[in-house]
């Protein structure tokens, strides 16, 4: 979620100042607080209280150190005093939320920006939660709480029985949309269809996309840098805007294409390939180490990057499928063992056509992305037969 259309990282003192100069006033989304008060229990149970309330509802920013007036529009930035230092402080609230939040919540961030006074506004980014409903369990305190218009409200039993409901089937919907995807592709009924049999179906799927948040400009769609899988060079790629969003793509000579990356006005990107499996290189029938692992994890990292530059908000799911590739040898990337596998006639090949893998969570678009692709490689190596991928195999 934004702060006037702005990423969490570019919010600084001329973005404050235009809370106060549009008398932006508290919202769903927006909160204002003067000072970060969490001395007494009473005070944090609050504080829990407010963190909880937006990730039960659809997210938003609490900003300590902006003052309020009779309407409850920004009036003025005037900072805090901090007497420890800002990453002190943030690990003892952090430490509150795990702690006084059940379940977790994921992806709440801080920013600091200082003022010309010497002071300090605290900006925290609580993302909408696809685990809601979220209680607050402090000192006695078993309740849950929701973001409304301007203020916080105890939720209501329908209201819970909706939040639980919506919990158990975004992860369903996206899993299916991923399954119907697949089919869809296999079948040569994708974006463009793909030019080899083999087939990388990958996709990256922000919660709000299936929670009716307001879809991204699509003017900013146009000129998303995504990459397109075994396809380093942007310059071959064509690009079109479409009624889903936008799409990148390689035309192959002899029909369909080698790949392409269809970014939707959601926010929702999906990947695919016929090119990375084997037909970029000699032998076919082998996956090529160690560039597979280096371009997945270049291709989940640029087009994450991309995400950013969008505005999408985590979490984001990354579920990824492989299409007709039973057969296909998956080497250690260690000659040495690879040629002892050969001689036992150890079977180091994926033992069924579609190969679809666990959905992984990533609640930062950036610092998560590398500990995800470990594990996605991971789930791969396994997969062909192997305890999981190699240093041989890692970028």
């Amino acid at each position: 979620m934004l702060l006037l259309d702005r990423q969490l990282r570019d919010v600084d003192m001329t973005v404050l100042e235009e809370l106060v100069a549009g008398q932006v006033r508290e919202s769903t989304t927006i909160d204002y607080k003067q000072e970060l008060c969490v001395s007494t229990d009473g005070e944090k149970k609050e504080f829990l209280k407010d963190i909880s309330s937006f990730a039960n509802a659809g997210g938003g920013h609490i900003i300590y150190g902006v003052e309020e007036d009779d309407n409850a529009a920004a009036s003025r930035v005037a900072g805090m005093h901090v007497a420890e230092g800002q990453d002190q402080v943030w690990q003892q609230l952090n430490s509150s939320i795990r702690t006084g939040v059940e379940p977790v919540i994921h992806g709440v961030l801080p920013h600091w920006v200082d003022t010309p006074e010497g002071r300090v506004v605290l900006v925290v980014h609580i993302p909408r939660s696809w685990q809601a409903p979220h209680r607050v369990k402090f000192q006695g305190h078993n309740k849950f709480w929701v973001r409304t218009e301007g203020s916080k409200q105890e939720m209501t039993i329908p209201e819970l029985r909706q939040a639980f409901l919506l919990s158990d089937t975004i992860g369903q919907q996206m899993r299916d949309f991923h399954a119907s995807r697949c089919g869809a592709i296999i079948a040569g009924r994708g974006v463009y269809p793909l030019h080899w049999a083999r087939m990388l179906v990958l996709h990256m799927m922000p919660l709000a996309a299936f929670s009716g948040r307001t879809p991204i400009d699509p003017g900013k769609l146009d000129y998303a840098a995504v990459r397109i899988p075994g396809i380093e060079r942007r310059h071959d790629y064509e690009r079109r805007a479409n009624v889903d969003g936008c799409v990148a793509y390689v035309r192959h000579h002899q029909g369909g294409c080698y790949g392409y990356v269809q970014v939707y006005r959601t926010g929702m990107v999906e990947a695919a390939d016929s090119y990375l499996l084997g037909h970029g290189t000699e032998e076919r029938d082998v996956l090529p180490v160690p560039w597979f692992p280096s371009e997945m994890r270049s291709v989940i990292a640029e087009n994450a990057a991309a995400m950013r530059e969008l505005g999408v908000q985590p979490p984001v799911i990354i579920q990824l499928s492989l299409l007709n590739v039973k057969g296909l040898r998956v080497p250690s990337g260690r000659e040495m063992q690879d040629q002892i596998d050969m001689v036992q006639g150890q079977d180091r090949t994926f033992d069924r056509e579609h190969v679809v893998f666990p959905d992984v969570l990533v609640q930062d678009l950036e610092a998560d992305i590398g500990s995800a692709v470990d594990g996605m490689l991971n789930s791969i190596w396994r997969a062909g037969g192997h305890a999981g991928h190699t240093s041989a195999t890692k970028a």
